[in-house]
């Protein structure tokens, strides 16, 4: 396992268009729907601190109000750390963790001028993002869903450092997130003898809030669970009948997995 995305609560209120949400909560049967600060520290003690660690997953991370601890045990931790976030509804906590820069890198998710982000532009949503802003590096990076920021993002953009970059329309068309968008136009890969993940993926997997790991950020109708991080041991996760079947299915064209569907697999 390279590094671990960490779904902090089961649900993401703001529902883009283009993110599988639906899916992902029609799959997860757990009552569990926060992930507790004890049982991410126990998760910790189990992970080698190579393993890099990427608050994102299947939601929003500051929709836990008390994610800046998590990253606090990070760091204490000697762990390599990465958010990803939209800013949305944060916590005064969790925003002072960016200002504070508490983390190695962050990956800003802003709107653009459309209603694919179901979220309120608020003049504290917009103080909120021109803080963050001020406080990146060009080390981190600013994404848009699309071909212009939001009119009241755009002025606050010369005020940063960071890469700024824009994935068109044409994007949402293209990832499916390997089918699990119903509108979008599906990928097909077994004309293909053997695949390989062109970004690696298949060693970063997903820690949702019960403990349960999962394959990838693509695994949205968790078909592929590599087991449970606090119930057992990392190797027994990252060893599991699971994986090694996912890695044997590569080279397997008539194999069902995940990877056949993805939009990140390329021709071995």
């Amino acid at each position: 396992m390279d590094a671990l995305e960490i779904t902090t609560v089961a649900g993401c209120g703001i529902k883009c268009s283009y993110c599988p949400q639906d899916s992902f909560l029609f799959k997860y049967n757990s009552n569990i729907k926060k992930l507790s600060l004890e049982n991410f520290s126990h998760v910790l003690t189990k992970l080698p601190t190579s393993t890099r660690i990427h608050f994102t997953g299947f939601s929003e991370p500051f929709f836990h109000r008390d994610c800046f601890k998590m990253v606090a045990l990070c760091r204490d931790r000697g762990h390599y750390m990465r958010i990803s976030t939209t800013l949305y509804k944060a916590s005064q906590d969790n925003i002072n963790t960016i200002l504070n820069r508490e983390y190695d890198n962050i990956i800003l998710h802003l709107p653009v001028n459309d209603n694919a982000m179901n979220l309120v532009i608020d003049d504290n949503y917009i103080h909120n993002v021109e803080k963050c802003l001020q406080s990146l590096e060009n080390s981190d990076a600013i994404v848009f869903f699309g071909k212009e920021p939001h009119p009241l993002i755009q002025p606050l953009l010369s005020k940063t450092r960071a890469k700024i970059s824009f994935l068109t329309p044409d994007y949402f068309r293209w990832n499916s997130r390997a089918g699990n968008v119903d509108s979008f136009k599906k990928i097909d890969n077994t004309s293909n003898m053997a695949i390989k993940c062109s970004t690696n993926k298949i060693k970063q997997h997903v820690l949702l809030p019960n403990g349960d790991v999962y394959l990838c950020c693509m695994d949205w109708s968790l078909e592929h669970k590599l087991g449970n991080l606090i119930e057992s041991s990392y190797e027994e996760v990252v060893n599991s009948e699971t994986y090694k079947h996912i890695v044997n299915s590569l080279t397997n064209n008539k194999s069902n997995t995940l990877c056949w569907r993805c939009e990140h697999a390329a021709p071995y």
